[in-house]
């Protein structure tokens, strides 16, 4: 402690020491310099003067002999004039300074006494040329011989004057490098003795620290390890009967229960999603701030990705009986190169704050191209909803760790305050930026940036061919959703006229028939969608006026009136599904996508139909249960076993459409047992290879990817989720 105490106060005279000597250093060489540079503007003024009163002679001569000729000379005086101003102006100058010309005035003895033979000849000059300015050049034969004949005596005395301040600036500045070397050299002795007596020491002691430091390092490493391998089996320890709980909950919700205990098994199936989410989002929280949380360059589909999220948060909004809408700007490349997982996660995020955040309006997701730079695009997504809004003072504070805004939404509404930190590190880590905008009692807008490559072959492009030209008549009451719309079928070449009124629809029905087809939003104050297509329908058949019905609420369909429109779409309308439908419509084959996994619009009972073999490999016995549950209620046939051994015997002796391995805790083992199944089976005869998981990550899923799974379940799942996910397969499984 002692020594620490001494290098320090031997640092701290030692950077005392410094400081004076630059200090000092500064001040002399500041106050030379300046003398320098008053010197210079000095001479330069001084040099001035001479080449002033060389013009002033020769104009001066110049009016003399077109005076003898007789010649007009007014403009010669003018310029005459403004000569003899300037020289005036100077010569004041040199004698008592100025701050036009930035000189003091301040002059040696040696120079003062060369001034003194200046002067009379600058004071006869000058009263002859005042006299020739004042007679404008007539009858000054005399004045100008006086200029003549004085103007070489005034040029030697001024040349003296130059030549003395030249001198003078000449030995300050050899006084100036005296003084340099000077400073120099007691800077250098200065360094020298601090070398010796105090920086050696002091690197010496930083030497022996980043040793300590390195070795603290390697102990913070080997405590990092330790805390991943912890979190990682805790993670499995949680999740596990947590999987157990929401699971079961979801299986009891399929049985025949009172109003009562469903509400008690609803709960219980909320309060478990919303216990996942938190763990997941510590979980993610550890992973960034251990610089563990890795992004992946993958190829996705930029409209599948957004489906997908809009069909996640759909229910919510359904329930909140929210507005929920989507655009897309058709500059935005649909197929594109990188992590399409945590552009998703971070999407579901700020969308799922939105919708909990808004009693009533609604939530729009926009997403827009910026700029492109070679095959790289900056696309700006943003989520802008009516809700409860904050102060701009509590703005800055949303995305800071375990915080929200105003303490009180975290009682009322939930959530650990860590969901938009963890979107704030993610974006960053892709290349974005992310920010909010938000008015207190008029709603928020969340906006975030997000560079991704273009494929090269990118064969999910829409083909809006088919519908170029075409007439749409739009109806709904909501005026956003209007402009999407019209916006979005102006850049498809669609001629879009809107209507936010269903009275106005039926002033004007015998002029529909200009219109190619007609979109209705089906929930509407007064007339809804379901008398506008009755009251259309009564002049035009489906044929003449198709008729696209927009909802938000899937059972909000009148059972008797489904018959009298052309399609049916649910809220937000995702583009590639409209332009599908309008491409039907126009008698073309809609927009295809060319992606690896290809979905299908067919129900549950198409795979159901389907009779499939399914194995199902997990240790877990809760797990297991709810699993052999799901697989038993919707009629798949299944067997289970507990490891990947159990696994090959049974593909020694049975054929299965799909595998289902747990990855949870034994995810090594069931990559060797993949690997191990793509060696036993032909190509041919592969099934659905399937790992499930209740880790979300990106790393995993790209991990399971290159070992041959086909894709990776997130667990918890419910029967519906189940069943959509086989439908996504549904071709290959009617293939193999």
């Amino acid at each position: 402690m002692l020594k620490r105490e001494a290098y320090s106060r031997s640092y701290l005279l030692f950077l005392t020491t410094a400081f004076v000597l630059m200090i000092v250093s500064q001040g002399v060489i500041h106050f030379l310099l300046s003398d320098q540079e008053d010197a210079g503007r000095e001479i330069n003024v001084a040099s001035r003067q001479r080449t002033l009163v060389q013009q002033i002679a020769k104009l001066s001569l110049e009016i003399r002999d077109k005076n003898e000729r007789g010649v007009t000379v007014k403009e010669e005086v003018k310029e005459l004039k403004v000569l003899y101003s300037r020289w005036e102006s100077s010569q004041r100058a040199l004698l008592q300074g100025s701050d036009f010309y930035k000189i003091d005035g301040d002059k040696s003895a040696r120079i003062e006494e060369l001034y003194k033979n200046v002067n009379p000849l600058y004071f006869d000059i000058k009263e002859q040329v005042t006299e020739v300015i004042k007679k404008e050049g007539e009858e000054c034969d005399t004045a100008i011989e006086v200029i003549l004949q004085k103007d070489d005596p005034y040029l030697e005395a001024m040349n003296a004057v130059v030549h003395a301040y030249t001198t003078e600036q000449s030995e300050k500045v050899r006084s100036l490098r005296l003084i340099g070397w000077g400073l120099t050299t007691i800077t250098l002795l200065a360094l020298v003795v601090a070398l010796r007596f105090i920086i050696r020491p002091v690197l010496q002691r930083l030497r022996e620290q980043n040793e300590e430091l390195v070795e603290l390092n390697a102990n913070l490493e080997k405590a990092g390890r330790i805390k991943s391998d912890f979190l990682a089996n805790m993670s499995h320890e949680v999740r596990t009967p947590l999987n157990g709980i929401v699971g079961m909950a979801d299986v009891l919700n399929h049985t025949v229960l009172s109003d009562e205990q469903r509400e008690y098994v609803q709960t219980i199936q909320r309060s478990g999603s919303t216990l996942m989410h938190t763990l997941n989002d510590i979980l993610d929280y550890s992973r960034i701030k251990s610089g563990q949380l890795e992004l992946v360059n993958e190829a996705f589909d930029l409209y599948t990705t957004l489906d997908e999220v809009i069909d996640m948060m759909r229910p919510l909004a359904v329930e909140k009986k929210l507005e929920l809408m989507l655009y897309v700007d058709p500059a935005v490349p649909v197929g594109l190169s990188g992590d399409g997982t945590r552009l998703k996660q971070v999407l579901i995020n700020l969308l799922n704050n939105a919708i909990k955040f808004t009693e009533k309006g609604e939530v729009v997701v926009k997403v827009e191209h910026v700029l492109k730079e070679e095959e790289f695009h900056q696309l700006r997504f943003s989520i802008a909803d009516t809700g409860i809004g904050l102060p701009k003072d509590e703005v800055e504070q949303l995305f800071q760790s375990f915080t929200q805004a105003d303490t009180s939404n975290s009682r009322k509404y939930g959530g650990a305050g860590l969901g938009l930190a963890i979107c704030k590190q993610i974006v960053q880590l892709m290349g974005g930026r992310i920010w909010a905008e938000s008015e207190e009692g008029k709603g928020s807008t969340f906006c975030f940036t997000f560079v991704a490559e273009q494929l090269e072959a990118d064969g999910t492009s829409l083909d809006i061919g088919g519908v170029q030209g075409m007439k749409a008549l739009i109806v709904d009451d909501n005026t956003t959703n209007l402009k999407i719309l019209v916006k979005q079928l102006g850049h498809w070449g669609v001629q879009a006229t809107p209507f936010n009124s269903p009275e106005l629809v039926i002033e004007v029905l015998d002029s529909l028939a200009k219109f190619d087809f007609c979109i209705l939003d089906m929930q509407m104050p007064g007339i809804d969608g379901v008398e506008l297509t009755r009251r259309i329908r009564a002049h035009y058949t489906d044929s003449d006026l198709p008729i696209i019905v927009l909802s938000s609420v899937g059972d909000g369909i009148a059972s008797d009136a489904k018959g009298s429109w052309n399609h049916y779409l649910v809220k937000p309308v995702q583009p590639k599904r409209l332009l599908s439908v309008l491409s039907e419509i126009a008698g073309r084959e809609g927009a295809r996508s060319n992606r690896s996994k290809q979905r299908v619009s067919g129900t549950a009972g198409s795979v159901k139909d389907r009779k499939l073999d399914i194995l199902l490999a997990e240790d877990n016995e809760m797990n297991q249960a709810v699993l052999k549950r799901n697989l038993r209620n919707n009629g798949y046939r299944h067997v289970t076993v507990r490891s990947g051994a159990e696994v090959l015997e049974k593909l020694a002796g049975q054929t299965f459409d799909v595998i289902l391995l747990d990855l949870d805790g034994e995810a090594t083992r069931s990559i060797e047992t993949v690997a191990k199944i793509r060696k036993l089976l032909n190509e041919e005869k592969l099934p659905l290879l399937v790992g499930m998981s209740a880790d979300q990550s990106a790393s995993l899923r790209q991990q399971c990817f290159r070992a041959g799974f086909d894709d990776v379940l997130h667990l918890p799942v419910d029967q519906e989720a189940f069943n959509a996910f086989l439908m996504e397969w549904f071709p290959k499984l009617e293939d193999s």
